[in-house]
């Protein structure tokens, strides 16, 4: 597994892929999970875009706990956001309409009970081996989903 760190102001900003370059980045803060979420949301409508659906992965995982494992709570709070740019998707969409796949983005906060005190906040990177084109449309998505969650774990 390939590990990259950056330190930045908020901590250190972690990026993992795995050999076909599927990879998610995250930052740490010390925000509680309520104000990091808030940020997050914040982040987004403060670049003119729409957060189109919300969920929450701990609150489903709790829920169904006695249907599968049930060993335990992993969150002690969780979300993600989906949304798009028309901007951004569509060059790289113009760029290579496969990209399609990218779209909308998904950014993600949480707290969890093994880690109390310390919440992620981070992205999946948009990449794949494409053409030129693609890679440098798709650098701008993670350019914004960075700032995005940067500025929110601030």
């Amino acid at each position: 597994m390939l590990y990259v760190a950056i330190t930045l102001g908020v901590g250190i900003g972690n990026t993992f892929a795995n050999e076909d370059g599927a990879a998610f980045k995250f930052y740490s803060s010390d925000k509680s999970f309520a104000d990091a979420k808030f940020d997050l949301e914040n982040a987004i409508i403060e670049k003119g875009l729409k957060i189109d659906y919300a969920g929450d992965p701990g609150r489903m995982l709790q829920r169904t706990a006695d249907d599968v494992d049930g060993s335990g709570q992993i969150y002690k709070g969780s979300a993600y956001m989906q949304f798009c740019s028309a901007l951004v998707s569509r060059k790289a969409m113009k760029a290579d309409p496969r990209n399609i796949a990218f779209c909308p983005y998904t950014v993600y906060v949480f707290e969890t009970v093994a880690d109390p005190g310390v919440t992620r906040l981070g992205y999946r990177v948009a990449s794949w081996p494409g053409p030129e084109e693609s890679n440098q449309a798709l650098d701008e998505i993670n350019e914004l989903l960075d700032d995005i969650v940067r500025v929110a774990a601030e």
